[in-house]
């Protein structure tokens, strides 16, 4: 097994946890693997061990280290912030996840899976490796753009060239509630937050 990089600053974060629950069952991970270890609870509960083991624990080699079974499930996080947004001690897990990716691939214990999309967004700037001028194909008459809006839609990779029906959800939205928008089509470029606990360390 990889020999496991320091740590990151996280600690404060990880002792401020109070085991509450309420990340479980709005984590996407979760609900998809079905056991606690893939929730916030069950990452931050692995990672504070791991903080906490004494001089015993590492003579005796017990298993108090984040490893392969700990970095998969690191990596099953979506980045959603539902966790975040129902931590009742406002934990920053969007920034502590990122931190926690950042700290595998330092460790050896990065997806290997990922290098494809990575090489997609520095190559097209979107994770899908198609058309950069495909980007706002799905743009329709229905989406009266302004020329100064209040807001920009950024729609981001998967809507744009995978999920066209939330983006075109949003300009429905967003005309209903009488909002001036412009959106950037293929002016946009991914903004590399799924890889970017990975981006950190190799770009």
């Amino acid at each position: 097994m990889p020999q496991l990089a320091k740590m990151p600053p996280i600690q404060e974060h990880l002792h401020a946890c109070t085991m509450c629950g309420y990340c479980v069952p709005v984590c996407p991970a979760y609900q998809e693997a079905g056991w606690e270890g893939a929730s916030p609870r069950g990452r931050i509960f692995a990672m504070r061990q791991y903080d906490l083991r004494g001089p015993l624990d590492r003579l005796l080699r017990r298993h108090v280290s984040a490893g392969e079974d700990f970095a998969r499930s690191a990596w099953e996080c979506t980045g959603c912030g539902a966790c975040e947004e129902v931590c009742p001690v406002d934990i920053p897990f969007d920034r502590l996840w990122d931190d926690v990716k950042e700290w595998m691939v330092s460790s050896g214990l990065e997806r290997e899976q990922l290098h494809p999309y990575v090489e997609n967004v520095r190559e097209t700037h979107n994770l899908y490796g198609k058309a950069q001028d495909e980007r706002g194909a799905w743009i329709s008459a229905e989406a009266v753009q302004s020329e100064n809006p209040e807001v920009v839609y950024w729609v981001g990779c998967a809507a744009s060239y995978e999920k066209q029906q939330i983006a075109r959800a949003v300009v429905k939205i967003l005309n209903a509630a009488k909002v001036t928008y412009k959106i950037l089509g293929p002016e946009e470029w991914c903004w590399a937050h799924p890889s970017r606990g990975w981006v950190t360390r190799r770009w």
